[in-house]
């Protein structure tokens, strides 16, 4: 029987290092809204708590009035030392009982469990003379509202005299050293980035009208599948450092074109999609004879399927029509190439 001629091409396993392309804006990795947590007059603000500026991690930022919350503690410490000798006393009682009814045996037993029962509801006054003692300590605590990290203040909503009540809003605040970058990405993408902990990013961005390209170390923090199905887009979310790099410096609601270089962590065949069967299978020949082979695909993209096949480095296969061919049948390659 004639020999098959068939069109083949050799695959070499290899690095593949992937470059996805994106664009987003950066945003604040972390904000947080400064409210008042108890009552008062606004007393003191301090110079640095003005939209733009730059405050350390427990800085002051402003303080409410703290007197009625000094005398809430004062009254409360009273109140607990008296509890505390009310016990004492309680338990001074106590014993006494015990004490002459072992000597006389003239008090009954239920009456000594009578003042158990007190020194009980004693303890309990204790305990509850100690719980407003420190709630008027975490009340006084929160007159002073200081700066949750490093960071920028982003907005300030109150005045010297202002009277705020708990939940009223005094500003915002954002993290000053990292940010947020967020990308659209394709869906097909997801698998390339679902298990990566860190990223290359290249960011190019327009700054004073000038074109500033910088690379920066990126961290996945969320990866969202269900961003915009009709369009095949998820989003990526990574953190970004806010650095100095020579002239150029990212900030918060910068627009950056990203290139994200993905590592190729073993070396992988970059198979075409059309080499395979429809079993999901490709045909290799060697010796001038077919083989069936079911490689193993870690991930899509582009048209190529990457995949693992054992131990081997390179492998030469079918190229065109594979479904026309079967396993075992003696064939010719012609017009090999590289892929």
């Amino acid at each position: 029987m004639a020999e098959l001629d068939v069109v083949t091409g050799e695959i070499v396993s290899q690095h593949h290092d992937i470059t996805i392309k994106s664009q987003g804006f950066i945003v604040p990795f972390q904000q947080t809204t400064l409210a008042a947590q108890v009552t008062g007059d606004v007393n003191h603000i301090s110079n640095h708590f003005e939209p733009g500026m730059s405050v350390a991690k427990g800085e002051i930022l402003f303080s409410i009035d703290n007197t009625n919350y000094l005398a809430q503690v004062a009254e409360a410490k009273q109140r607990m030392l008296e509890a505390r000798l009310a016990l004492e006393d309680e338990k001074v009682r106590a014993d006494r009982a015990k004490k002459d009814w072992r000597m006389t045996q003239s008090t009954e037993p239920n009456e000594l469990a009578g003042r158990d029962l007190y020194v009980d509801a004693a303890q309990a006054a204790l305990e509850a003379a100690e719980s407003r003692l420190q709630q008027a300590k975490r009340d006084l605590s929160l007159t002073v509202v200081r700066a949750p990290y490093d960071g920028v203040v982003k907005t300030r909503e109150i005045s010297l005299g202002d009277l705020l009540m708990p939940g009223a809003v005094a500003g915002s605040f954002i993290q000053a050293d990292v940010a947020a970058l967020e990308l659209p990405i394709r869906l097909e993408e997801l698998p390339l980035i679902k298990n990566i902990d860190f990223l290359r990013v290249e960011l190019k961005s327009v700054n004073g009208g000038d074109s500033i390209s910088q690379s920066v170390d990126a961290y996945p923090v969320s990866l969202s599948a269900d961003l915009n199905k009709q369009e095949q887009q998820a989003r990526l979310r990574v953190k970004v450092p806010l650095t100095n790099s020579g002239e150029t410096k990212l900030f918060v609601n910068q627009y950056v074109v990203a290139k994200i270089s993905i590592p190729s962590s073993e070396k992988l065949f970059a198979i075409p999609e059309e080499v395979f069967t429809q079993r999901n299978s490709i045909l290799s020949v060697k010796g001038g004879v077919i083989a069936e082979k079911f490689p193993e695909v870690v991930y899509q993209y582009k048209g190529k399927k990457y995949c693992l096949l054992g131990d081997i480095d390179s492998i030469e296969v079918i190229t065109e029509t594979p479904d026309l061919y079967w396993a075992g049948a003696a064939v010719n390659p012609v017009n090999i190439s590289m892929f």
